[in-house]
């Protein structure tokens, strides 16, 4: 049975917002030597930025959590975890103001693990 497709042709479709506006200059997350990819982000309690992502040094992964400063980006203390990792996931709680970040990991025998960490 072949699935039921809509073809939209030429047809025209419009978007509510083409441009979203940014506040404030563009910050290199990217470090010499380190592959950065599948960025999560938030904003804290205190206006800040808080940045998951991964990090390729070339020889594993790293999930990290970074934020901004006056500097510049920077790496919030050491690796959250490392290993086979996928796209994290970042939060932050409501009444705590606790921070979580979420990614999975998977086994040997291609299970894969929900893991959450919280500061």
């Amino acid at each position: 049975m072949k699935p039921n497709t809509k073809f939209f042709g030429k047809k025209e479709v419009r978007f509510l917002n083409t441009a979203i506006p940014l506040i404030g200059g563009v910050q290199k997350l990217a470090r010499d030597g380190i592959q950065s990819d599948l960025h999560d982000a938030i904003i804290d309690r205190d206006g800040n930025a808080l940045i998951a992502h991964l990090a390729w040094d070339g020889q594993k992964d790293k999930l990290v959590l970074a934020t901004e400063s006056k500097e510049g980006i920077k790496t919030i203390g050491d690796e959250v975890a490392s290993v086979v990792l996928s796209t994290p996931a970042v939060a932050l709680e409501k009444t705590s103001g606790k921070v979580w970040v979420f990614w999975g990991t998977t086994s040997k025998d291609t299970t894969v693990n929900i893991m959450a960490r919280s500061s």
